[in-house]
């Protein structure tokens, strides 16, 4: 074999390894490009799935706190409504005439006495001349009407 033969010989098995090199390296990058964008794929679907999760919370968080809000507006408007409603009984239950007022006294005595017997009335300070027939009449800080306790403390 001449000299120009081997180093044919090598130069063609040289240029078979490189090309089959490259190929193969081509594959391997191919491979590699494929496997990235499978993955890139799948990291944004779960990104998508898990920004989806995260909103449907955000949602949820946000509709509950306006449920939320919503029922504490109307509880407040409900205890604004009872409070005035209160304050205007009170009102009319304190600027009663006194005949108006003796005769609720005694209906509501008289209704305490088909309950208990009444030993004790607490009544506040100006309506305590108003009671008849019970020998404890004490008086209480109240707005208005009676409270009767038995001997017993059982109260009505």
């Amino acid at each position: 074999m001449s000299l120009d033969n081997v180093k044919d010989e090598i130069t063609s098995c040289a240029t078979a390894d490189a090309e089959k090199l490259v190929t193969d390296a081509r594959n391997e990058a191919d491979s590699i490009m494929a496997h990235a964008k499978e993955d890139v794929a799948l990291y944004k679907k779960q990104g998508a799935t898990a920004t989806a999760g995260v909103i449907e919370a955000m949602e949820r968080k946000v509709r509950a706190q306006a449920r939320f809000d919503a029922e504490r507006m109307i509880m407040n408007t409900k205890k604004d409504i009872i409070q005035n409603v209160l304050a205007n009984a009170r009102e009319q239950l304190t600027s009663l005439p006194k005949k108006e007022k003796q005769q609720f006294i005694t209906k509501l005595l008289a209704l305490a006495k088909k309950e208990i017997d009444v030993h004790t009335v607490y009544v506040n300070t100006s309506d305590k001349a108003l009671i008849k027939g019970v020998k404890n009449v004490k008086t209480q800080d109240m707005a208005g009407g009676l409270v009767t306790e038995s001997k017993s403390g059982e109260g009505s």
